[in-house]
């Protein structure tokens, strides 16, 4: 999926597409940062099932939006296209 999104120019490249950051000589899961950075986040899932605990914690506390698109498979902007246009439009018009 992410050679697809790169073959496309959806990304420009691997480094962009962090799955563990490190600072300070420690570790931090994707999820840890998602939820620390200081800007509004939106998070698009297929389900909630997909939520781990530093998720599913932070999204009780409303530390960023969530939009669950149940239709979807496991490429979720490629299934709905047009869905997740309208929900990341929606959510870029408000913040």
């Amino acid at each position: 999926a992410i050679q697809s999104d790169i073959d496309s120019g959806a990304i420009q490249s691997l480094e962009s597409v962090p799955l563990l950051i490190v600072q300070d000589g420690s570790r931090w899961s994707l999820s840890k940062a998602f939820v620390s950075a200081q800007t509004a986040k939106l998070l698009i899932l297929a389900g909630s099932d997909r939520l781990d605990k530093e998720l599913l914690i932070a999204q009780m506390q409303g530390k960023f939006q969530l939009e669950l698109l149940p239709p979807a498979g496991h490429a979720i902007r490629e299934d709905l296209p047009d869905m997740v246009g309208d929900v990341v439009t929606l959510f870029w018009k408000c913040n």
